[in-house]
């Protein structure tokens, strides 16, 4: 603890035994600590952080299974920061040697996880630095060769850069945090992160902590190889969504989800909505449409530069951006307060996503609502979470245009009836505004305040369909049964290594994917042709044969590589295969 925080003590952070409950006194942490967690507003432990302080704060090895959300952040850095203060250094150290190494899937959960570290470090001496990429190589080199390092944040492609670079030495580590580790798996950065372990001592001279929303084999496998004699503790995911997120439903047609959406956010008068789509270009439509529309809009994903991200997350944090859209790798981590509504603008295809994107509202024991818009054929998707949830979805009648008009007027009334009048300042111009309105009536000038302030939504939903949808209603469009099933079809993404550099067309491309007997029928959306490559959507359930008649052509002597990819948005194939062999 430094010179000025030596007059603090614990009889400054007074927090009563609650049964049940876990305090942070009940730990035997550093005093230097305790202050840092006291200026976060922390009293009791979560149960995450109960169960597994418990454990690594004696030195043990963990294995935690919990969402983002349950507090498993401040479990790991809490027993980092009390191992490196009550286990100081006394020979020399050298610069781009950090004692602690958290490993992360993305530059906003790395960039998040540097942040509350330094708020709990902020009364100790101990430096914190994060390598990520997007961003400035040279600072991040600068400093590594010039600094010394207590705790280092990283993601796995920039962690690897500096180490090839023997900018960075990981042999003096002692405490190893894999944090997502199934994200890192699904994201296919086992092999660098399989690197980056063997860049650490073995598993007996250092302390591992693995942290992941799921257990399956693969992560499980990973698990047991890099930790010793680990305490495993599972934290169930429907504590994250169930308790303080209310889970509703809306239903209308696919084409209409943008209006509802639109509307949903004007009818409940919501100022600060996460909302989040499967894929980019969904993501970059839906916010240029929102803000087409007036409304402050911004969007987050992978094919936006990471300066230009960090200052959106800071504008949506301060209340300078009203909606924000995201995709789930750039969403993920995410620590926001306030968020009062998360909007599945596209259904994730398993329920551990569908609670990572709930995780982003009703925080800190807050309420929050998840609202999914989804046409009828994903029905039985949300069936599917209830059941794996053990939570009840509500359905929630698509608001009318006049239901939000009305709303909205409201809204107007009342914000206008509680805004407070400075008569001072407002006397000089009361005698021309008394002019101004002495032909009207109270009435007129009601209705005149008003239509200023609205006419832009009474003309925008002066004739606004219902957008409510019922099986009902869909039979009576007079659609066959496969015609209907076809319209709201799952698709899924699939590229290959033909762009316009080889000038190939549409309607090539459509043939491409149709040459086969199996194939001849298949169901193919939306299609983009860019420099090298070109990417099509297809139904579900054909990509396999689609897949199989794509890598079995030429096309003007180009033998065709095809794979299905959903985060794909646009970049050099060539490049990518090129990354995944490194």
């Amino acid at each position: 603890m430094s010179n000025s925080d030596k007059s603090w003590s614990l009889d400054q952070f007074q927090v009563e035994p609650k049964e049940g409950e876990t305090r942070f006194h009940d730990f035997d942490l550093a005093p230097a600590l305790m202050r840092g967690i006291a200026d976060q507003g922390f009293q009791y432990a979560t149960p995450i952080q109960a169960q597994v302080l418990t454990h690594t704060l004696a030195g043990a090895d963990a294995i935690g299974r919990a969402q983002t959300g349950t507090g498993k952040t401040a479990a790991f850095l809490i027993t980092i920061i009390n191992d490196l203060l009550k286990h100081p250094i006394t020979v020399k150290r050298y610069a781009g040697e950090p004692r602690a190494l958290i490993v992360a899937p993305t530059r906003e959960l790395a960039m998040q996880i540097e942040k509350d570290a330094r708020g709990l470090c902020k009364h100790t001496d101990l430096r914190v630095m994060s390598v990520v990429g997007g961003m400035n190589f040279n600072r991040q080199q600068e400093r590594l060769q010039n600094s010394l390092i207590d705790i280092l944040v990283a993601t796995p492609g920039r962690l690897l850069d500096f180490c090839t670079r023997r900018d960075l030495w990981l042999d003096r580590v002692e405490v190893l945090v894999l944090d997502e580790a199934d994200r890192m798996l699904d994201m296919g950065f086992i092999p660098d992160v399989k690197r980056i372990v063997r860049h650490t001592p073995t598993s007996e001279f250092r302390q591992t902590l693995l942290f992941s929303a799921t257990f399956n084999q693969d992560v499980m496998n990973l698990a047991r190889r890099w930790t010793q004699d680990p305490e495993v503790v599972e934290i169930e995911p429907a504590q994250v969504t169930t308790e303080t997120v209310e889970q509703k439903v809306y239903i209308t047609e696919t084409s209409q989800k943008f209006a509802l959406l639109y509307n949903l956010i004007n009818e409940q008068n919501l100022d600060k909505v996460m909302v989040f789509a499967n894929r980019r270009d969904i993501t970059r439509r839906v916010c240029e449409r929102l803000q087409k529309k007036g409304m402050n809009a911004a969007m987050i994903s992978g094919d936006v530069p990471q300066n230009q991200r960090l200052k959106t997350l800071e504008r949506f944090r301060n209340g300078k951006v009203r909606v924000l859209i995201a995709t789930d790798v750039a969403g993920r981590g995410i620590h926001i307060d306030g968020i009062s509504h998360v909007v599945n603008y596209n259904l994730p295809e398993d329920s551990e996503v569908y609670t990572h994107r709930s995780g982003r509202t009703g925080r800190a024991g807050r309420e929050g609502i998840s609202a999914s818009v989804i046409n009828l054929k994903e029905k039985g998707k949300i069936a599917r979470f209830e059941k794996e949830l053990k939570k009840q979805f509500i359905q929630e009648k698509v608001p009318s245009g006049e239901e939000i008009c009305e709303r909205q007027m409201l809204h107007l009334v009342q914000k206008t009836l509680e805004t407070p009048v400075d008569h001072q300042r407002m006397a000089p111009f009361m005698e021309k505004l008394a002019s101004l309105w002495q032909h009207m009536d109270k009435e007129e000038i009601i209705k005149s305040f008003v239509s200023a302030e609205f006419n832009r939504f009474l003309d925008y939903y002066k004739d606004a369909k219902d957008l409510n949808v019922s099986e009902a209603r869909e039979k009576r469009s007079g659609l066959s049964g496969q015609a209907r099933r076809n319209r709201n079809v799952s698709m899924r993404r699939v590229i290959f290594n033909v762009g316009k550099g080889m000038q190939i067309s549409k309607r090539e491309i459509i043939a491409l994917c149709s040459n086969m007997p199996e194939t001849r029928n298949v169901e193919i959306g939306h299609i983009e042709i860019f420099k090298r490559v070109s990417a099509v959507e297809i139904q579900s359930n054909q990509v396999q044969a689609v897949l199989k008649s794509l890598n079995r052509s030429v096309y003007r002597g180009i033998r065709i590589e095809a794979e299905e990819n959903e985060n794909f948005a646009g970049n050099d194939f060539r490049d990518r295969k090129k990354k995944r062999r490194n």
